[in-house]
């Protein structure tokens, strides 16, 4: 990002923009975090993401600049980049789809049947014919 002047109080962000057109992730830095824009020329961003969670299919990646919210400094970068989410680590039951979600969590399940306290079979009645 190039800034001619002084920015207080700047973000950056991108979103990662799903085939369908939703976003499904949105990353922001402001300059009161890591502190940037405070005097003009050029400064170079490198977020990186530990651990994708996003489903398989093409994405496109849309940067934002833009000073606190409310004001009227908002720059979008162009063009957008545009790659593709595959996965070689694993398989699943269904088959990965890009339509299945936008993106996957991890989560812990915990499930617990108590078959003492089930009622039993159900009697459904027979009606004989003649």
């Amino acid at each position: 990002v190039h800034h001619a002047s002084q920015v207080r109080d700047a973000w950056v962000s991108f979103q990662l923009i799903n085939a369908s057109g939703q976003a499904a992730a949105h990353l922001w830095l402001n300059s009161g975090e890591q502190p940037f824009a405070h005097a003009s020329g050029s400064t170079l961003f490198r977020c990186t993401i530990p651990s994708t969670r996003l489903n398989v299919g093409f994405y496109r990646i849309r940067a934002f600049f833009s000073g606190p919210p409310g004001s009227s400094l908002a720059d979008v970068a162009e063009p957008e980049i545009v790659f593709e989410v595959v996965r070689l680590d694993q398989t699943i039951a269904f088959g990965w789809r890009p339509d299945a979600c936008a993106y996957f969590e991890d989560a812990a399940w915990d499930v617990r049947c108590d078959h003492a306290a089930s009622p039993g079979p159900i009697e459904i009645p027979h009606h004989a014919t003649a």
